[in-house]
């Protein structure tokens, strides 16, 4: 048995098993290793910093380079733990925050970002082991660290909604879950196919939920706020069709297909952008628009009724090989030991 600790910098220590990111890549993962005899535990950094320190593999989520990292990482070595640092985002490459979402589109300063990217690359030292969300991520780090070991562990579907099943509410929603505000650019791919489909028949809605600006404006549509975990599973296995449109740039190319796979474990198809990891989840279920008109078109198709259940069909079964946090566990557990 092991004794494993997910470890979190964010900046709110009390609310920090909240977070999106938190949750699916160390509590998802720390529930699979859970499930097979190891004790896990959840620190935020400002806890390691006094006492006794007793893990054998501690593992940081985003870490960024400061002096309590540094008197941390020391202490855990001392200790014989082993250090694992774990992305996912592209966020250790400081010549990439130029096309971090929220610089792309304005909404942050390049420099403030760039010196953040900077000590994302600058904690690396203090680690010997890395895991990643995707492929890309993990190419991307293997460019610039051939020597590092190193290790994919995709994103999964939350551990606990096995043990839910989809609602099948009407009128039927098309959702989008934006996350957060810097999502704009994504949806305005596909906002020209939903208005063009709004004004012609009026048999669902189109759901958007978290911050977004647009000027997708109908009587269909409809806005939540940001909600807490449980309420989004609830949105997730209510929807009758998911959308996950992503702007092609290389930040975006290293993002994961969680949303896809979110949807998918509840039968709920997905229309996404064929970028990055949403192609590793190629099946049928899945499909894939890039243009306008591509999007209309996958959006007429997949409300098609007969087509449909052609898509969800089968689909939890489809998407399961490849979403399967148990399994990533284990190799989680190969690739420490």
């Amino acid at each position: 048995m092991l004794k494993i600790a997910f470890v979190s910098s964010n900046p709110h220590p009390t609310t920090f098993r909240s977070e999106g990111s938190y949750i699916y890549r160390c509590e998802n993962l720390a529930l699979g290793l859970a499930a097979m005899g190891h004790q896990v535990s959840h620190r935020h950094l400002n806890s390691l910093v006094a006492g006794r320190l007793a893990f054998d593999v501690a593992v940081f989520l985003r870490p960024t380079d400061s002096l309590r990292l540094r008197w941390v990482a020391r202490r855990l070595k001392q200790a014989g733990c082993r250090m694992v640092a774990d992305f996912d985002d592209l966020l250790y490459d400081p010549s990439f925050a130029r096309f971090r979402p929220s610089v792309w589109s304005g909404q942050a300063s390049l420099p403030r970002t760039t010196r953040k990217f900077v000590r994302h690359g600058n904690a690396l030292r203090q680690f010997d082991r890395f895991t990643f969300s995707t492929q890309s991520l993990f190419d991307h780090f293997a460019a610039l660290h051939p020597e590092r070991l190193r290790l994919i562990v995709p994103n999964a579907a939350f551990r606990p909604w096995r043990e839910l099943h989809r609602i099948h509410a009407e009128p039927r929603r098309i959702t989008y879950f934006s996350g957060t505000r810097t999502h704009d650019r994504d949806f305005a791919l596909v906002e020209p196919a939903l208005t063009r489909l709004l004004e012609e028949r009026d048999d669902f809605r189109v759901q958007l939920v978290g911050p977004l600006q647009t000027r997708l404006d109908h009587r269909h549509v409809e806005r939540v706020e940001r909600v807490d975990f449980k309420r989004y599973a609830d949105l997730v296995r209510s929807a009758h069709l998911n959308l996950a449109p992503l702007e092609d740039t290389p930040f975006n190319r290293c993002k994961s297909a969680l949303k896809a796979i979110e949807a998918g474990c509840f039968g709920v198809p997905t229309i996404a952008s064929p970028i990055g990891d949403y192609l590793r989840v190629a099946t049928e279920g899945v499909l894939y628009a890039g243009e306008a008109d591509q999007w209309y078109e996958q959006l007429r198709l997949a409300l098609d009724e007969s087509h449909y259940r052609r898509l969800s069909e089968g689909l939890i079964e489809r998407l399961r090989p490849l979403s399967d946090v148990d399994r990533f566990a284990r190799e989680f557990l190969s690739f420490v030991a």
